[in-house]
C-alpha cells in the first residue's frame, strides 16, 4: 500500500465496504456491557484462551 493520505483513504473505503457487505466479519471473543465488567474482560485477555477481539461497551 502506498504511504500517505491517499493510501489511508483507500484502506478505509476497503474496510468500510467489506464490513457493510459482509465480506469482512470481525471475530469477537466476548462482549462485556459496562465498565464494571472490565475485570472479566481483562481476565479473558490474560487467559490467552480467546480468539478475536474483546469488546467493552459503556
Amino acid at each position: 500500500m502506498e504511504p500517505g493520505a491517499d493510501g489511508r483513504h483507500r484502506a478505509a473505503r476497503y474496510l468500510a465496504s467489506g464490513l457493510t457487505d459482509g465480506t469482512l466479519r470481525p471475530v469477537i471473543a466476548g462482549v462485556y456491557d459496562g465498565l464494571d465488567r472490565i475485570r472479566d474482560a481483562h481476565r479473558l485477555m490474560e487467559s490467552d484462551r480467546h480468539t478475536g477481539d474483546i469488546v467493552v461497551r459503556r
